[in-house]
């Protein structure tokens, strides 16, 4: 996802602006960001259908990557062979 889709779905999430979310806040914003995945804007009206089941379409499963396909966010672009 672009940055703004993901700034605007934290900024739903965190509210307070604590720049921290707690379990609640945390799946509204796992929902939203499976609902910005499946290409529809991520606003809370979409997160309410989704509880209600009346979305209209199921919501895409995210992908888990296992650890031999995941590369950590220091190393990417590094060419710098690390200790």
């Amino acid at each position: 996802l672009e940055k703004g889709v993901l700034r605007e779905i934290w900024e739903l999430g965190d509210k307070e602006r604590k720049g921290w979310v707690n379990k609640k806040q945390f799946m509204l914003i796992m929902r939203l960001v499976a609902i910005a995945l499946a290409g529809q804007p991520p606003t809370l009206e979409k997160y309410r259908a989704t509880i209600n089941n009346s979305f209209g379409f199921p919501l895409p499963p995210l992908a888990l990557h296992t650890q031999a396909e995941a590369t950590p966010i220091a190393l990417q672009g590094s060419t710098d062979p690390g200790p």
